[in-house]
């Protein structure tokens, strides 16, 4: 499947080209090992021309958005064992990305892709920040911080939206959160977005 990006201003072309360098650091790790990090979207291969990039990725059926999005429309509860399976696997793949040393800074249901299988796989790194690249896939002290206020604002830790210094691989896991609320509601929490809500805790 092949991505279009367009990329003319200054501003895409900065997130564009994040996004193809994380695919590669992910694909360059992968060609030695092909069990690892399952849970984050392949790039096979990249070209440009003059005003666009393309991302040649595998095919996937739908985001989570989508499937989310289809249990709502039919009054129907997100299948339990079905979000546990998908939240595992989110986790999976943000834990892999964490021990590159790499913050994904936008997970939402949107940026999680369904393949062919019923799998899914953290995609979109435009925002993403890199560190330095952590040894164990479970590093409770490990710290990125950064300032930009960057993400979607239904599922941004509070401390982004009060503009504070935060720690980029924390957010991503308050991200998770939310994306499961999400899941399990067919809401969005409003604490991602209010600050009224976020002050009052």
């Amino acid at each position: 499947m092949v991505h279009k990006k367009l990329c003319a201003r200054p501003d895409i072309r900065k997130t564009v080209l994040a996004e193809q360098r994380v695919l590669a650091r992910v694909a360059k790790e992968a060609a030695h090992d092909e069990t690892k990090h399952p849970f984050i979207a392949k790039l096979h291969m990249s070209f440009h021309d003059e005003h666009s990039v393309y991302l040649v990725l595998e095919s996937y059926v739908c985001d989570l958005d989508t499937r989310i999005d289809y249990y709502v429309s039919k009054k129907r509860k997100f299948p339990r064992d079905l979000l546990r399976f998908y939240v595992a696997e989110i986790c999976a793949g943000l834990a892999g990305l964490h021990a590159m040393g790499i913050a994904h800074r936008d997970v939402k249901p949107g940026n999680v892709l369904v393949d062919t299988e019923g799998h899914v796989v953290l995609a979109d790194f435009g925002l993403a920040a890199s560190g330095a690249k952590e040894t164990s896939l479970s590093h409770p002290s490990a710290t990125l911080m950064c300032t930009e206020e960057v993400g979607s604002r239904y599922f941004m830790a509070p401390e982004i939206l009060l503009g504070s210094p935060y720690n980029a691989y924390a957010a991503d896991w308050w991200s998770v959160g939310a994306v499961m609320w999400n899941m399990w509601t067919g809401k969005v929490r409003c604490c991602c977005f209010s600050m009224s809500c976020v002050l009052v805790g």
